[in-house]
């Protein structure tokens, strides 16, 4: 047998084209597939930012309980040291509920630290307590865009009990992507609605 004509037999495999074509396939799949993929993540981000928003929500609620307990009735038609008295305590409990999952530093009353190491402006990170939902000009979440925060709207539960419920929740997760807003809403099954917002 010559040697050197086996050596040169013709080798078979892809050619030029056929690779071409191939990579052609492959780039037109990953242009429908990744898209889907990076849309299954950002689902399962609001989601996990749902859930941590009825932690707070339940966490705010059984603080109120306690707290009443403890308080009795406190009048909220004033804004008086009561009134601050009332938040930081609830504040502080729904802090010590929330600590290992969601990690609130801070109790804050309008942007100002109410308990806490620091003075001055908040921008991540805190739980604020605010009460009387209804009052006007109140209500307006998209002003609310602060980083791992939460703010908790307290009102009565009707009007001739002291008994404080938890009327809404804003939340925005840990990147500032999005805001939940949970809020009673007497037109949802359970009373209580769920609003995921991304922020722009």
């Amino acid at each position: 047998m010559d040697i050197k004509k086996g050596f040169f037999k013709k080798q078979s495999g892809f050619t030029l084209v056929e690779l071409i074509i191939v990579l052609v396939i492959l780039a037109i799949l990953a242009a429908f597939t990744i898209p889907a993929m990076l849309g299954f993540v950002e689902d399962a981000k609001s989601k996990a930012s749902v859930s941590l928003t009825r932690e707070v929500y339940t966490a705010a609620q059984s603080a109120a309980t306690e707290i009443y307990a403890k308080l009795g009735d406190v009048d909220i038609t004033n804004n008086g040291d009561s009134v601050t008295s009332f938040k930081q305590k609830i504040g502080n409990k729904i802090l010590e509920l929330t600590k290992d999952d969601i990690g609130f530093t801070k109790v804050v009353d309008g942007e100002k630290v109410i308990a806490g190491n620091n003075d001055g402006q908040v921008k991540e990170n805190f739980i604020e307590v605010a009460v009387q939902l209804n009052t006007s000009g109140s209500y307006n979440p998209s002003a609310f865009t602060y980083k791992n925060s939460a703010k908790v709207w307290f009102d009565r539960q009707k009007k001739d009990t002291g008994q404080f419920v938890v009327k809404a929740i804003w939340y925005v997760d840990k990147e500032g992507k999005y805001r939940i807003i949970i809020m009673e809403d007497a037109s949802k099954p359970g009373g209580i609605s769920t609003t995921v917002e991304k922020i722009k």
